[in-house]
């Protein structure tokens, strides 16, 4: 945020627009949990962890990560998110409640993706104190009917994201269909699908090379080569080198002497996310 603000606006903290409720959380750990199974969510640092038949709360509130949020990537990932209704929370979030001389989703907005890196002392720490949390700096409207404005064109955004997420999940299994039915029946030479198919049927290692190796799993380096495991690879058949495992030069050369990934290869999950193939 600019030093100056717009016109009209002013700098605050967080406390001065939300009520804090942290003393009213109380954690449960799995066992209790257990025990009090229903459909009441119960929620913690970045969601919904279970679901209870009890609640504490049972209004909007805001809910900002104490510790275990995503502060270091808060540009990609949300760091507060909104509930409402009945509800439990955990000590791993802050429960904030927006005072009535502000609007809850212009305060929502200002938090879901602030740097709250300088306020928790330089990123050293993952966790946001509640003293800390509450003079993250805030620049706010002085009129309501702005304050609301602005939130109403973030959530058209929002709800114009949540659309497109829908429509991609939609092609998604479209595309699972198609891939069945060419991979069982094949096409025809007019490009039509076949009404039964006429394919052989062969192994893997009739058609491919297949590197397949056991080996000590090598430990983590801050500056090295990139070690891709299953967690990396997505849904899409993409591989996401972000937060990828670095391990050492001699670990490296170790195991390239068994396998070494060429340009064109096929990687293909065989545990965690087994099955998934980039």
């Amino acid at each position: 945020m600019n030093s100056e603000e717009p016109e009209g606006w002013q700098r605050l903290t967080l406390e001065d627009t939300v009520d804090v409720l942290d003393s009213m959380r109380i954690p449960l750990n799995s066992d209790e949990r257990y025990e009090m199974k229903g459909n009441i969510p119960y929620y913690g640092a970045n969601g919904v962890v279970d679901f209870i038949d009890r609640y504490i709360f049972d209004e909007e509130l805001i809910l900002i990560a104490e510790d275990g949020g995503f502060f270091d990537e808060y540009q990609t990932r949300p760091i507060a998110y909104k509930i409402s209704g009945k509800s439990w929370v955990n000590n791993h979030a802050h429960v904030l409640r927006v005072k009535s001389n502000f609007c809850f989703d212009f305060i929502f907005y200002s938090l879901e993706h602030k740097n709250v890196i300088p306020i928790i002392k330089g990123g050293t720490r993952t966790k946001l104190n509640q003293a800390e949390m509450r003079q993250i700096p805030m620049a706010v409207p002085k009129s309501l009917a702005e304050q609301k404005t602005i939130a109403a064109i973030l959530k058209s955004v929002d709800y114009a994201i949540e659309k497109t997420k829908e429509l991609i999940e939609k092609h998604k299994k479209m595309k699972q269909g198609v891939m069945q039915d060419l991979f069982v029946k094949g096409v025809d030479e007019n490009g039509s699908l076949r009404k039964e198919g006429i394919w052989d049927k062969l192994r893997i290692r009739s058609v491919a090379f297949v590197a397949d190796i056991d080996h000590k799993m090598p430990e983590d380096v801050d500056f090295g080569v990139p070690f891709i495991s299953s967690k990396d690879i997505t849904e899409d058949g993409d591989i996401v080198l972000q937060g990828v495992k670095q391990i050492s030069e001699k670990d490296y050369r170790r195991l390239a002497r068994k396998i070494r990934p060429k340009k064109g290869d096929i990687i293909y999950s065989r545990i965690g996310t087994i099955g998934r193939a980039a």
